[in-house]
C-alpha cells in the first residue's frame, strides 16, 4: 500500500525552515570521511522532524552534536550541496524485494534443503541407519528442524534401504505423553505418521522384494533414504530423564550402515535414488541445473515471505503429496 503524502501545515512552515537550517549548519561541518551510515541517519532525522514544532529543540541538539563530531578534523568538508544530495539518495533507497522464484525453483529448493538436512542428520548420527537422540529441548531458530516442536525431543535417523529392509522397534508409551513417528521421503513429503506407535515397523523400498518379520507393520518408501522422526513430549526440565529412558528403548536393525552420506548434487541424487512423483517430474526437469547459488537465491526469497505463514503455521506444508489440507498445493 502506498501512503499518500500530506502537505506541510502552514503554521509549521517557519519552524520547518528553521529546523532544516540548523541541520544544514551541522552538515557543513561534516568531514568528507564521515561514515555514510551517519548520512542516512541524518536524512531520516530531517524527514522525521519536519512539520513537528515540538521537535525544534531536538533539531538544535542534533546540530550541536553533529558539530562536535567534527572537532579536531583537519580536512575540509565536502560541499553542502553534495552532502545533501548524498543524503537524499541514501534516504530514497529501499531494500529490494527478491523476485518470486519459479515453481520449479521452489520445488528444487525444498528437495535441496531436505538433502542438506539428510547429510547433517547422518553426520551427527555417525552414518545412515543409526539413531540420533537429541537430549535438549530445541529453541526456535537454533535447530536443523525447520519448525521444531519446542516441548519435544527427537530421535532421528536417515534410513538406508539400498541393502535391504530396516526395522524400527518402538516401546509403548503412556497415553498422557505425546509420542509419535513420522517418515519423510526425499521430496520432503510425509509417507507415514502415527501417534502412539508401538511394536516393530519394517521399512522397505517400494518395488523391491524384501523379507520382513511376521507381525511387523510394513511401510513402503519411494526412495532409498527415508528420514525418520520420533517425537517424545517433555513436560518440564525434571521430566527429561524419563524421556531419555524412552529413547533408549527405541531400536534400529539394518543390514548395513553408510558412515558418510555425501550428496554432491541434491537434485540428481534424488532422481537417482528416489521415485519422483509424476506431478513433480516437470519441476525436476526444469531445475536440473539447480545448484548452491540458486539455493541461496531462493533462500533470500523464502526469508522475505516466511512471515506471511505466521497466521497459518505450517499447516499443509509437510503432509503427503495427496494431502487435502489447506495450502498443501502451494509451491511456497
Amino acid at each position: 500500500m502506498v501512503k499518500a503524502e500530506v502537505g506541510p501545515n502552514p503554521e509549521n512552515v517557519e519552524t520547518s525552515l528553521h529546523t532544516t537550517n540548523f541541520i544544514h549548519l551541522g552538515i557543513r561541518l561534516f568531514s568528507a570521511k564521515i561514515n555514510r551510515y551517519m548520512l542516512i541517519l541524518s536524512a531520516h532525522l530531517e524527514t522525521y522532524i519536519r512539520g513537528d514544532q515540538k521537535m525544534k529543540t531536538v533539531a538544535y541538539l542534533v546540530s550541536i552534536a553533529l558539530c562536535l563530531t567534527t572537532l579536531g578534523c583537519e580536512k575540509q568538508p565536502e560541499s553542502v550541496t553534495e552532502t545533501v544530495d548524498d543524503m537524499a539518495e541514501a534516504a530514497s533507497v529501499t531494500p529490494a524485494i527478491p523476485e518470486r522464484p519459479s515453481d520449479s525453483d521452489l520445488n528444487a529448493f525444498k528437495v535441496y534443503h531436505h538433502a542438506v538436512y539428510m547429510e547433517t542428520t547422518a553426520k551427527d548420527a555417525g552414518g545412515t541407519n543409526r539413531l540420533l537422540h537429541t537430549t535438549k529441548l530445541p529453541t526456535e531458530g537454533a535447530d536443523p528442524v525447520v519448525s521444531p516442536a519446542l516441548d519435544h525431543i527427537y530421535t532421528k535417523a536417515i534410513l538406508d534401504l539400498s541393502d535391504g529392509p530396516v526395522l524400527i522397534e518402538l516401546p509403548e508409551v503412556a497415553a498422557d505423553r505425546y509420542f509419535s513417528i513420522q517418515i519423510a521421503d526425499q521430496e520432503h513429503y510425509t509417507i507415514y505418521d502415527e501417534i502412539h506407535p508401538v511394536g516393530t515397523y519394517a521399512f522397505v523400498r517400494k518395488g523391491k522384494e524384501m523379507e520382513v518379520p511376521d507381525g511387523a507393520a510394513v511401510i513402503e518408501s519411494p526412495g532409498d533414504y527415508p528420514h525418520l522422526f520420533v517425537r517424545a513430549q517433555v513436560k518440564n526440565e525434571a521430566d527429561l530423564p524419563n524421556v531419555y529412558s524412552i529413547q533408549q528403548l527405541i531400536k534400529l536393525t539394518a543390514a548395513s550402515s553408510n558412515p558418510a552420506l555425501v550428496i554432491e548434487d541434491p537434485i540428481q541424487f534424488t532422481l537417482d535414488t528416489h521415485d519422483v512423483y509424476s506431478q513433480n517430474m516437470e519441476y525436476f526437469n526444469a531445475a536440473a541445473d539447480f545448484g548452491e547459488e540458486d539455493y541461496q537465491r531462493v533462500s533470500q526469497y523464502i526469508g522475505v515471505v516466511a512471515p506471511k505463514f505466521s497466521a497459518t503455521g505450517n499447516t499443509g506444508m509437510f503432509g503427503p503429496i495427496d494431502s487435502d489440507e489447506p495450502y498443501s498445493d502451494d509451491p511456497e
